[in-house]
């Protein structure tokens, strides 16, 4: 992960020479259900494009269990620099992973989070938009921190998954409506910064 610090090189020891970005960083969206990943029209891909910008590696997903197979393949080979199909501390340690998802897409991020705990793999950040299928599910200790933005419009207000010791910040956005909150500029501005400004990049105001 990125460690902020004095030296613009303290993510990689101090001295350039022995990483110059490995490993880049990589951001998964999770779509919910109904939407298609690769329309520009999502609010999630759009989300994605703007990451990309950034020099983010992001990509996105739907929640259905062969998109979330295939994400959690593109992660591994991503983490595993040098392909050996083993993931090293160092190769841990380097890597900058982050998961956001959208009504099912959010039970679907919780799901890889989960799956890359048992290989060994740290989330940055997993940020849950108004989560739907999910409240019983528990966030793995590989999260480093959650957000849950969440609106309240029945039927389908988000839930709250949950969260035992590590940093979490729930941010209740009222009766804005299921489909709206995702397609919010604030919204979608707030992920966009929040995951730049962890791998500390500048952030867009």
């Amino acid at each position: 992960s990125y460690f902020m610090g004095p030296n613009l090189y303290t993510y990689c020891y101090n001295s350039p020479n022995n990483w110059v970005d490995p490993l880049g960083l990589m951001a998964a969206g999770y779509t919910g259900w109904g939407t298609n990943p690769k329309d520009p029209r999502n609010a999630v891909k759009q989300i994605s494009e703007k990451l990309k910008k950034s020099g983010i590696e992001s990509k996105t997903y739907s929640y259905h269990s062969w998109e979330i197979n295939k994400s959690i393949g593109e992660i591994l080979k991503y983490v595993d620099k040098n392909g050996d199909g083993r993931i090293t501390n160092k190769e841990n340690e380097m890597a900058s992973v982050e998961l956001y998802g959208h009504s099912l897409g959010g039970r679907a991020a919780i799901e890889v989070a989960q799956r890359l705990n048992k290989k060994g793999i740290d989330i940055d950040v997993l940020i849950l938009v108004d989560l739907i299928n999910g409240s019983g599910e528990k966030i793995p200790s590989n999260v480093q921190h959650l957000i849950n933005i969440r609106q309240t419009v029945p039927p389908l207000s988000g839930q709250q998954p949950i969260v035992n010791s590590i940093p979490y910040e729930n941010i209740n956005m009222g009766e804005m409506g299921h489909a709206e909150i995702i397609n919010n500029p604030s919204v979608k501005k707030y992920i966009e910064n929040y995951i730049l400004a962890t791998e500390g990049l500048p952030i867009d105001l």
